[in-house]
């Protein structure tokens, strides 16, 4: 059983982050999981050398255990590529609607219909029709969007349990329906965990997009005991949803 840390180096961790980090370290000795690493670098534009350096770092410094090789997204990019054309034989089409246009739009499809056209690729996305929405699945940068490499990622790494926090219940569903158009993928089998989240003073989430951690946490007595205290308090949290 295994299960993964994937942070992404677009700034130094946060409590958050540190919290969740070991939270998964409690359950992974409690539960006999492995502990694989992650980095979710494949937004060109984001990652730095120093972010990724305090991510090491903080896990050597809560001494979590990691098995394996790492695994960074920006590596991979042939994976996202086969699991990009499975798709489009399973009916993902490009999509030229703006942001603006998908914004107002409310009803069914995409707003101009795109689907029944016969557009080519280009500085378009790529969207596929999962339930009721039309996500994308390949971004007009050219890189796979957030459900698509998150899925062939886990895929790739055997992963068998996850845990997340409850503000990513929305995409937990989202990706075991969007994994059930790959043929070989057993993300619809894995077990995840949703915790509660940590917040500011002000009840908003902590996140680096915040602008929360400028600066690395500080490594310090008291603030190990803060994320122990918090880990165990989240602890009491959990929720599973499986297949």
């Amino acid at each position: 059983m295994i299960t993964r840390f994937a942070p992404t180096p677009s700034g130094y961790l946060h409590l958050g982050n540190a919290v969740h980090l070991r939270l998964l370290a409690m359950l992974a000795e409690d539960r006999g999981w492995q502990i694989a690493l992650r980095i979710d670098d494949i937004d060109p534009d984001r990652p730095r050398p120093e972010y990724v350096a305090d991510i090491r770092d903080m896990i050597e410094w809560l001494d979590v255990p990691i098995t394996g090789d790492t695994r960074s997204q920006s590596q991979h990019m042939e994976d996202y590529a086969r699991a990009r054309d499975e798709l489009i034989a399973q009916g993902a089409y490009v999509c030229a609607c703006s942001r603006t246009e998908w914004h107002r739009h409310a009803g069914p499809g995409c707003p101009r219909g795109c689907s029944q056209l016969d557009l080519v690729t280009g500085e378009t996305a790529l969207r596929m029709q999962v339930g009721d929405d039309d996500i994308v699945v390949w971004r007009r940068e050219g890189i796979p969007a957030y459900h698509l490499a998150n899925i062939v990622d886990d895929d790739a790494m055997g992963i068998t349990h996850i845990l997340r926090g409850d503000d990513l219940r929305e995409a937990t569903a989202m990706q075991r329906t969007l994994a059930a158009y790959l043929p070989r993928s057993t993300f619809p089998d894995i077990d995840v965990l949703h915790h509660g989240l940590l917040s500011d003073d002000e009840g908003r989430k902590l996140s680096k997009s915040a602008g929360v951690q400028a600066q690395p946490l500080a490594r310090t007595a008291e603030v190990r005991a803060r994320i122990e205290q918090t880990a165990y308090q989240l602890s009491r949290t959990l929720t599973t949803v499986r297949p």
